[in-house]
């Protein structure tokens, strides 16, 4: 077994940190994921330094959180001794963010396409709108009152 890893207190976001060989194992706390509140409070960050500068930062945020800060600290000793693969979890995370940048992606083509839809069944063009939309928020706060209230809205 490899000399147990360290860790202390930190600052600015990290709840426990280790170093060792120029790579840095933080352990962030954060009981919130997705605008939730998770029992999984833990999450592992790893990034590799170079004096004053950071590279191959992995995070374990969206893909591997944990219950506890030993767990997290286990997770970080595994990293370090090599029972975990680097090139597999940093090859897991890669997919994972094409995959949530996917989604993103086709969420906002189906908003984007729903729009669209709705401005054809009114009977405007997506150019006449753009067109329109530029000249009422150039408008003045008061001229838009005006038309407002002339309207009925």
């Amino acid at each position: 077994m490899m000399k147990p890893l360290i860790f202390r207190r930190a600052r600015y976001g990290a709840y426990r940190t280790a170093r060792r060989n120029n790579v840095e194992y933080d352990i962030v706390y954060s009981m919130w994921y997705d605008g939730k509140e998770v029992p999984e409070k833990y999450h592992v960050e790893r990034v590799e330094r170079d004096g004053e500068k950071y590279k191959n930062r992995i995070s374990t945020h969206h893909i591997k959180r944990f219950t506890s800060c030993d767990a997290a600290q286990q997770f970080c000793q595994d990293l370090y001794e090599g029972k975990i693969n680097l090139e597999s979890l940093t090859a897991e995370i890669e997919a994972d963010d094409i995959a949530r940048k996917n989604e993103a992606a086709r969420i906002i083509k189906e908003g984007a396409d729903s729009f669209t839809k709705l401005l054809k069944e009114n009977g405007v063009d997506v150019k006449t709108y753009l067109m329109l939309n530029r000249i009422w928020n150039a408008a003045d706060h008061e001229v838009r009152q005006t038309v407002v209230s002339e309207a009925g809205e």
